[in-house]
């Protein structure tokens, strides 16, 4: 039986934004189903996508704030509003 994946659950699984799952996937050709689960639309993955998501968690430089976090020993909401007034002066 095949397993299938929400955005949601990849995306923090990979530590990615919901948006950066979906180009990833989509220009790897991976088909997503639209689904309804509790009232609201869900596009879900098969497993074939776990796969691409794993190669490009390999080959990704990207800097990841929830990393960062960890390492600095605070809260990862703490560092976003952090960084965000610091981009904003």
């Amino acid at each position: 039986m095949e397993h299938w994946f929400t955005t949601t659950e990849l995306s923090l699984k990979y530590k990615r934004t919901p948006g950066t799952i979906i180009k990833t996937l989509e220009e790897n050709n991976i088909d997503s189903q639209d689904r309804l689960i509790n009232g609201h639309h869900v596009r879900i993955w098969d497993s074939d996508c776990i796969e691409v998501l794993e190669e490009k968690a390999r080959t990704d430089n990207t800097v990841v704030i929830s990393d960062y976090a960890i390492e600095l020993g605070v809260d990862e909401k703490l560092l976003r509003d952090a960084m965000k007034r610091i981009n904003h002066h």
